[in-house]
């Protein structure tokens, strides 16, 4: 029998036994929690004495008496719920940071690991304020992040020259894109069992963030979030959330990279282009002094590498680049292949332990979150990987260990707000589905009620 049938004393009489017990509990995030769990613990025991025969009030006094002491009680779950704090990941998230000021002081000069160590102060103050952020403010108001971020990136990549009165050069705003899946991910928790509607609202997100992510000074972001994007839509066509057949559902999800393509062919016209750069990557041999040279060079000095140990450097190698950001390349010429791959080796049980982590959470909003960061950091490090085996095409950076950057801050700025998702996860609530737009009559209705 619903609550709201039974004498208001009672009614009143179940609110002072949760808030009794909530007064007990530190940590007043686990208050929202922990407050349904036992409405719904006295309802159910309430319907139970019902079935018996026992009338609706005496069942709900009888109920709240089985429940136990609030006090007590209270303090039970004051030990169970509290924030996770996530040393464990913080200790691998500071060892890659110390890996990244090792190789600073290794392979570049004193300015240079100065100036990563400057960025990783910057980038730790990030990490932490977004650590203790609330992320499921992201799930409150997706539409207005989703088109906040859009406009804000057309305004600044249209007009760049503006730049010289900032930190970065104009080339380092393309890692602003490095957001772009999470604030995909809060769409798509918006639009989670609305069907195919659902669906295409979340690819026009994804084509209004890849547009914003294209007009970037270079095309390493939009490669990357195109992948990373729509990675996360996959995933969640997969597993049902949009309650549309997964196999139409992925036909569906890979036709904005049909209509890119068109649009590049027929508007930009730089099909051509883009199609010899791919071709190139992987047969370098094809422009081996154009796009080709790049590639040739890392692929003759990686031949001549040692399992362990210092490399010759070929004749024609440029030795700037060692210094810039082809770090894992450096890696294997300084060191060998075998500390190369103990550094690839390190990365990838960190993705999986976060992976474990993101499939563990309750809060629907927090596996999105988390895998939203998740890929944004798998297809950095594949793509950077590649990038520095030879295959030229595109490349963004290495998560924590490239030297330092806007990359970098965004990057620990990321991990800081994962690990706020780990940290409150359990205990947080999911904000209620707010539709900005709706499917009627055969009419869209744009809805600004709060």
């Amino acid at each position: 029998m619903p609550m709201h049938d039974t004498r208001p004393e009672l009614k009143q009489l179940t609110d002072k036994y949760i808030e009794d017990l909530c007064s007990q509990i530190r940590w007043k995030k686990a208050h929202k929690r922990v407050s349904a769990e036992m409405a719904s613990h006295i309802q159910d025991s309430s319907e139970a004495y019902i079935a018996q025969g026992i009338a609706p009030d005496d069942a709900i006094e009888l109920a709240i008496k089985d429940s136990g002491d609030p006090a007590t009680l209270g303090l039970e779950f004051d030990r169970v719920h509290r924030p996770a704090a996530q040393w464990g990941m913080l200790a691998w998230v500071a060892g890659f940071l110390v890996l990244g000021l090792a190789l600073s002081l290794f392979l570049f000069d004193e300015v240079g690991a100065s100036r990563r160590l400057i960025f990783t102060g910057i980038g730790l103050a990030v990490m932490f304020a977004a650590y203790f952020a609330d992320f499921t403010l992201l799930g409150k108001r997706p539409w207005l992040v989703c088109f906040g971020v859009v406009v804000a990136c057309w305004g600044l990549f249209y007009f760049m020259q503006l730049w010289r009165a900032l930190l970065f050069p104009p080339w380092q705003y393309q890692n602003i894109t490095l957001v772009f899946p999470v604030v995909l991910a809060g769409v798509i928790f918006s639009q989670r069992s609305r069907g195919y509607i659902g669906l295409v609202f979340c690819l026009l997100a994804f084509l209004l963030l890849s547009h914003a992510a294209f007009v970037a000074p270079a095309l390493s972001g939009f490669v990357h979030f195109s992948i990373a994007g729509m990675g996360l839509v996959i995933i969640t066509i997969l597993k049902g959330w949009f309650g549309v057949n997964r196999l139409a559902g992925v036909a569906l999800a890979f036709l904005p990279y049909f209509l890119a393509l068109l649009f590049m062919v027929f508007v930009l016209q730089q099909g051509s282009w883009m199609t010899t750069r791919v071709i190139t990557a992987f047969n370098p041999s094809n422009d081996p002094v154009g796009m080709g040279f790049i590639s040739l060079q890392i692929r003759a000095l990686l031949s001549q590498a040692y399992l362990l140990g210092e490399s010759p450097i070929p004749q024609f190698f440029p030795q700037r680049w060692l210094y810039g950001e082809l770090v894992l390349v450096a890696v294997i010429h300084r060191f060998g292949w075998l500390p190369f791959t103990g550094v690839i080796l390190g990365i990838g049980i960190f993705v999986a332990g976060l992976v474990a982590k993101a499939r563990r959470q309750r809060s629907g909003l927090g596996f999105f979150v988390s895998m939203a960061v998740i890929l944004t950091f798998g297809v950095q490090v594949i793509m950077y990987i590649l990038y520095n085996l030879g295959f030229v095409f595109s490349q963004i950076s290495l998560p924590l260990v490239s030297p330092g950057g806007l990359a970098l801050i965004i990057n620990m700025g990321l991990v800081g707000f994962m690990l706020s998702v780990f940290r409150t996860g359990n205990v947080a609530i999911d904000p209620p589905m707010r539709q900005l737009f709706k499917w009627e009559n055969g009419r869209v209705i744009v809805s600004f009620k709060r």
